[in-house]
């Protein structure tokens, strides 16, 4: 972000009710399995990490989860009209336990 003011509007952004229940559903579109169940939003000065949590049913569901937090993370990138100085870094830090949900 290109500064902190505007990193705590997009972390109070992200943890409203609603938007977190419309980014919810855009993730849940991607797959009939794939269902996002919460966003963990940090913040390291003007940086904001998001962290996904979602579950695949029984599937080990690696490309469910990049495909649903592809199309979150696009639609309140598209809904708040961050500006294009805004760069995003993906970075793959995901686990799977032995049930196939992600932490």
């Amino acid at each position: 972000m290109p500064s902190v003011a505007r990193a705590v509007e997009l972390k109070r952004w992200l943890e409203f009710p609603e938007n977190m229940f419309q980014v919810a559903s855009a993730f849940n579109s991607t797959s009939r399995f794939a269902r996002l169940s919460a966003l963990k939003v940090n913040l390291a000065g003007p940086y904001v990490y998001i962290r996904f949590k979602s579950t695949t049913g029984d599937a080990m569901g690696m490309n469910m989860i990049s495909k649903g937090r592809f199309l979150a993370q696009l639609y309140f990138w598209e809904t708040r009209k961050l500006i294009e100085s805004t760069l995003i870094i993906y970075r793959s830090g995901k686990g799977i336990s032995s049930n196939g949900r992600s932490f």
